[in-house]
């Protein structure tokens, strides 16, 4: 109940426009503020050059590959971003 009443809070005082907010930018936040590296975030999309690509702005981010981050920053079976 507590996280509810914070969210809330946080929500009305200090609101997030994530209609700004760059997938790719994010993603590269979150694995440098998790401590976690491009090498985990290949494991995650099959290939080390698959994460390079995606990082460096030259492939786009599927489906598939977000539903993988993100089921694994979820509390998946895999270190979580």
């Amino acid at each position: 109940m507590l996280a509810t009443l914070v969210e809330k809070y946080e929500n009305e005082h200090w609101p997030i426009d994530t209609s700004r907010v760059d997938p790719i930018d994010m993603l590269a936040y979150l694995i440098e503020e998790g401590g976690h590296t491009q090498a985990e975030l290949a494991e995650l999309l099959g290939r080390r050059s698959r994460a390079s690509e995606i990082l460096s702005r030259k492939r786009a981010l599927t489906v598939e590959m977000i539903h993988n981050i993100s089921s694994t920053a979820n509390g998946g079976s895999r270190r979580s971003y």
